[in-house]
């Protein structure tokens, strides 16, 4: 009864450590794809376009809108597909619950929503190929995403540190 009881056990543990290094593992694929998700981020090449709006005390409050620039060549489509291709693996394993929906949700939602702010990708691969690119929609849809372009928002980012602050350090 011991020696069962004991294999139960290391079963549990094993299945735990698996699951970390299978995140690790998630990570280290979306690290592959660093490039892409630089450009994309607010402010990035192709993110959307963060303009300064009042600094509220030790926070600054930021406008976003969607941006008009995007991949133009097939070079550069390519690390912007495999990116938006990951996502699309991540859906299939989430439909088959083999990743946690909400540590994904977690982890890399708000990078669906930094693809969501650039109106390029968003109307040559989500709206104009609607077929090729099925389980990006559903992972949209998944996490209430709207697969359209983005309407300005405002967003806070702090705290920030006052040039005095820093020099102290």
């Amino acid at each position: 009864m011991l020696t069962i009881g004991f294999t139960v056990f290391q079963y549990y543990q094993n299945t735990k450590i698996n699951r970390a290094k299978f995140w690790l593992d998630l990570r280290a694929m979306f690290a592959k794809h660093e490039e892409a998700h630089i450009a994309l981020k607010p402010g990035g090449e192709w993110g959307a376009v963060r303009s300064p709006l009042d600094k509220q005390g030790k926070y600054q409050e930021y406008r976003l809108e969607p941006t008009e620039k995007g991949p133009s060549t097939p070079r550069e489509w390519a690390p912007i597909e495999a990116y938006m291709g990951l996502f699309e693996l991540c859906e299939r394993m989430l439909k088959k619950n083999l990743l946690g929906e909400d540590t994904f949700r977690a982890l890399y939602r708000y990078r669906l929503t930094n693809l969501m702010w650039n109106k390029k990708i968003v109307n040559e691969k989500l709206i104009a190929r609607t077929d090729g690119w099925k389980d990006s929609r559903d992972l949209l849809d998944r996490y209430k995403i709207e697969t359209c372009v983005r309407e300005p928002v405002v967003e806070t980012i702090g705290p920030i540190e006052s040039e005095e602050g820093r020099r102290d350090r």
